[in-house]
């Protein structure tokens, strides 16, 4: 199934996702003022959130194929992709970094536990 998003502006896409117990909602103002800079943003409801559906599971790895399924529908070039996540978006974002990463140019974690993500090509640090 596929996961209910909006979408507004135009340029380099950029996708967001919210956090645990959020939605699309969260993300609006700044969705709107990024739009308004030059980007394509899609911000979207993970599973179990917001209006897309909901199912009895609930996994990263689960998460990870839902994300992909936007990706394919909404056709997003991984040459100028960004994904950003906060709190659970950012470890499902991460998660999909790890399963699919010719998938995206950019990874954005924000307010998770500080780390280091080794990604195949690229190393990214996140700060909390």
């Amino acid at each position: 199934m596929l996961l209910h998003f909006r979408e507004m502006g135009q340029g380099a896409p950029l996708v967001i996702l919210h956090g645990l117990f959020g939605n699309s909602d969260n993300w609006q103002t700044l969705a709107r003022r990024w739009s308004e800079a030059g980007h394509r943003v899609i911000v979207a409801d993970l599973r179990n959130h917001g209006r897309s559906f909901h199912s009895a599971e609930h996994s990263y790895e689960l998460m990870s194929g839902d994300i992909l399924g936007l990706f394919d529908h909404l056709q997003l070039d991984a040459a100028t992709t960004t994904l950003l996540g906060h709190s659970m978006g950012g470890k499902a974002s991460m998660r999909f970094a790890l399963d699919h990463p010719t998938r995206l140019a950019r990874l954005v974690v924000v307010d998770i536990a500080p780390g280091l993500l080794i990604w195949p090509t690229k190393t990214i640090f996140w700060l909390a």
